[in-house]
């Protein structure tokens, strides 16, 4: 087999790939289907016309766009040791920050389904200076891959437990031309990482014809050999080996349906939307030209034209392409029931509760997508440690999966309020009622708020009355349970 095989599910979900990262880039010439067969000019120019007319919507860049957004809203809890610092601002090959390296990964889960990192445990040769480390810089980094990049792999059983055994990437490699350094040059190559009968790590990199470049031997801060494979497979449902199916695919899938019967819909207006003037006359056919040579037709009320004893004139024009619109405003509605718009306008009559479902059921598979990037950066960030000696117990790294904007509700609030009024709850409930919808800043103490109050001298309000659900109740004297509002 070549060095390019691919394992069958690769080839099995390589063309959704490809479909949604055309969505996502704008390559939509390839899933236009042309009017007119065939190679003459004429045809040429008719499916030209087809095409420059079609009006492309990006479903899928924005939908990942407000996905990212929404995922990466509050900053993730990272707490390194010192010497792993470094791998906020600079934790992959080429220098991304953990920020960026985030939002990448969550962009591939949610567009394909699948997201691969593997950590890069630098060779340091045992005669290697101090002064030439330095410039090397061997400090272990996580390599990313796209799911078009990791084109076979297998699992085996080592010490009782399965796990990935062998896998395969490819990778391209750029580098100037020796002979003119304006031109760039590419060319493949290819890393296996794979574990060898005693259970032990090995790199093997290839270039594309299968010769062998290098063997890396990926080992930890203590000299002794790597027992498993650094890599964490992340997708969109969990992060075993096994292929995902690309979330994204229906939205682009449906997006090439509402380009189609856009390019139909343009291509019928232009063609038939135009008036069309149909003529008979008693004249012959010399005498006709003769006639409009002298007397151009003229449309409107600003002239008129002789036709004969026996003329006529009649004006066709087509209605409305009704079915193409019909067809695409019917896409539409599927691609926003299948998540195409993750955040839509709300009335702002609508109840909060209602809010929060409607934002919810929208949102939960974001939470899912997260947890499985969280988990994958972790053990990345674990695998980090041991090639510098650390331990990687004292690692920590979460993201927050709290995406629905947290709003007071009016109706809640006033019945929490009347409860206090009445003695029947502490301020403390209220207080941390304020603190969950933000109204209150999460890490202000109950003694900080008495302090504020206390500075701005609130005169006491007058006592009264509510049920717990609102409503104004007239004033009871008689009820011990009147408060101010101070107390």
């Amino acid at each position: 087999m070549p060095i390019n095989s691919e394992h069958i599910e690769y080839t099995k979900y390589k063309k959704m790939w490809c479909d949604v990262r055309d969505a996502e880039t704008n390559n939509y010439l390839p899933h236009i289907i042309l009017t007119a067969n065939g190679t003459s000019a004429r045809a040429k120019r008719r499916n030209e016309s087809f095409v420059k007319r079609a009006r492309y919507t990006n479903y899928v860049y924005g939908t990942l766009g407000a996905l990212v957004g929404m995922g990466t809203q509050k900053e993730p809890t990272i707490n390194l040791p010192p010497n792993l610092e470094y791998l906020k601002d600079d934790c992959t090959e080429d220098h991304m920050s953990m920020a960026q390296l985030i939002r990448r990964g969550l962009r591939e889960i949610a567009g394909q389904g699948r997201f691969i990192m593997l950590t890069d445990y630098p060779v340091i040769e045992k005669q290697l200076t101090e002064e030439k480390k330095n410039i090397v810089n061997p400090l272990p980094r996580i390599r990313i891959y796209t799911a078009e990049q990791l084109l076979d792999w297998e699992e085996g059983i080592y010490n009782g437990v399965k796990q990935v055994s062998w896998v395969k990437l490819c990778e391209t490699v750029k580098a100037r031309n020796k002979n003119d350094r304006y031109e760039w040059c590419y060319a493949k190559q290819y890393r296996e990482v794979y574990l060898d009968a005693k259970g032990k790590c090995w790199v093997a990199i290839r270039d594309e014809f299968a010769n062998e470049v290098s063997v890396p031997v990926p080992v930890k801060a203590n000299g002794k050999q790597l027992d498993y494979i650094p890599i964490d497979v992340c997708g969109s449902e969990d992060n075993n080996i096994c292929v995902d199916v690309p979330p994204m695919w229906g939205i682009a899938h449906l997006g090439w349906g509402v380009l189609q019967n856009s390019a139909s819909l343009e291509d019928n207006a232009a063609m038939h939307a135009q008036s069309t003037t149909f003529i008979t006359s008693s004249m012959t056919n010399s005498q006709w030209i003769e006639y409009r040579s002298k007397h151009p037709i003229i449309m409107g009320a600003g002239d008129g034209n002789y036709l004969g004893n026996q003329g006529d004139a009649k004006l066709l024009q087509t209605g409305a392409d009704q079915v193409n619109l019909v067809m695409i405003e019917a896409k539409e509605r599927q691609i926003i029931a299948l998540g195409g718009h993750y955040i839509t306008s709300i009335n702002n009559n609508t109840a909060v509760g209602t809010k929060e479902l409607d934002m919810g059921d929208k949102i939960s598979p974001l939470i899912n997508w997260v947890r499985n990037l969280e988990e994958g950066i972790y053990n990345q960030l674990r695998n980090c440690a041991v090639f510098m000696g650390v331990n990687p117990d004292i690692v920590e790294f979460t993201m927050d999966v709290e995406f629905i904007p947290r709003s007071p509700d009016p109706q809640y609030m006033q019945s929490l309020l009347a409860w206090r009024m009445q003695g029947i709850i502490s301020s403390k409930i209220l207080r941390e009622y304020g603190r969950n919808t933000d109204i209150i800043p999460e890490e202000m103490t109950d003694e900080e708020i008495d302090a504020d109050v206390e500075k701005e001298d609130i005169s006491p309000l007058p006592a009264f009355n509510t049920s717990p659900n609102g409503n104004n109740l007239p004033n009871n004297n008689n009820n011990p349970k009147n408060v101010t509002a101070k107390e």
